[in-house]
């Protein structure tokens, strides 16, 4: 016997399974199913935080006067509206959530990345400035010091192995869901959810970290950009999703607290409360990712006045801010991040 056992096997450690699709006995909430009650709260939360995300977008596209930092603070916010959305059609229709809830990983990953460049832009415009900057500075270690470009190469790698990671996750998800050795229905270590979410939780975390010390080694030459409050904004949104998947979990595979009643089903319990739970947190923490990455820092009369020369910055998102629109769906700056830290690992290892 493998390590994974299908469902349905004859062995002690056989996937249970559970109908996606039963209705319950009796009313949740007002004469509704809680299905259909998660349904309507949950899809009006969604829409008001992807209109709320768009309209930030309008904002920043008209005015697109920075098109690196405002390219990579585009592609952050995209993660919103795409995690409600998916978070709504995985507790709509149930039956297609293993299949889409792990690309919502994919999409963290290059919003991470995103993130990460930002900082990197606002250290230098370029890899050469900014590998000359660093390298007159030196990092503590617990052992002696590490010069700074050197240290910040290995951050580099750290943040750009996640979308590796969640890549190769999602696809391998998928294959084993419909191989039968995924078992959507439980957290044991006899199958491949427990090992995928794992891993993806490992490379995560490594990610999370990571941040932290960027930020704890470089606050003075950050600070100047307001990018801690930047990072608490999206930091939180990380934050609420590992330590939600970690508590479902313990609740899922260690407790009756979740199992199904004349009122919640099971997939009521395991996939509609876990994705209403996004739509919900997202309306209050969408505005305030509006407020920490506001618009009017780019604001022509802003940045003039900024500006210690008399040229006056223009706005480059074309009509519309089509171009700028076309600027945050590139994902050329991921694919350069990701060669760039493989790179450095053959460096490394040479």
């Amino acid at each position: 016997m493998g390590l994974f056992n299908k469902k349905g096997g004859d062995g002690a450690h056989s996937c249970p399974t559970q109908d996606l699709s039963e209705q319950a006995q009796e009313p949740a909430v007002g004469g509704m199913s809680f299905y259909t009650f998660n349904m309507i709260i949950s899809g009006a939360a969604a829409a008001f935080v992807i209109l709320v995300i768009l309209a930030f977008m309008m904002m920043h596209v008209t005015h697109f006067s920075n098109p690196k930092h405002q390219g990579n603070i585009m592609r952050v916010s995209l993660f919103i509206p795409i995690y409600v959305l998916i978070s709504w059609l995985s507790l709509a229709f149930p039956v297609v959530y293993p299949y889409i809830k792990p690309w919502v990983h994919v999409f963290e990953a290059w919003s991470l990345c995103s993130f990460f460049l930002l900082l990197s832009e606002y250290l230098a415009p370029n890899q050469r400035e900014r590998d000359a900057y660093l390298a007159a500075k030196n990092i503590p270690k617990k052992k002696g010091t590490m010069r700074g470009h050197k240290w910040f190469q290995v951050r580099w790698i750290l943040v750009f192995q996640y979308p590796v990671v969640a890549f190769l996750i999602a696809i391998l998800t998928d294959i084993t869901q419909a191989a039968g050795v995924y078992c959507i229905f439980s957290g044991g270590i006899h199958f491949a959810k427990f090992w995928l979410h794992l891993f993806n939780m490992i490379s995560l975390v490594l990610v999370f970290l990571t941040l932290l010390q960027v930020f704890k080694h470089l606050k003075p030459e950050l600070a100047v950009h307001n990018a801690m409050l930047k990072f608490i904004a999206f930091k939180i949104i990380i934050f609420l999703t590992v330590v939600q998947s970690i508590i479902f979990w313990i609740l899922e595979d260690h407790t009756d607290v979740m199992n199904p009643s004349s009122t919640m089903t099971w997939a009521d319990f395991h996939i509609g409360i876990p994705n209403m739970l996004p739509c919900l947190e997202m309306v209050p923490l969408s505005l305030f990712f509006v407020w920490a990455y506001h618009w009017g820092t780019y604001s022509k009369s802003r940045r003039a006045d900024d500006e210690s020369n008399s040229a006056v910055p223009h706005y480059q998102g074309g009509f519309l801010g089509w171009r700028a629109f076309l600027e945050m769906l590139n994902p050329s700056g991921l694919f350069r991040g990701i060669i760039y830290a493989f790179k450095l690992v053959l460096r490394k290892s040479v």
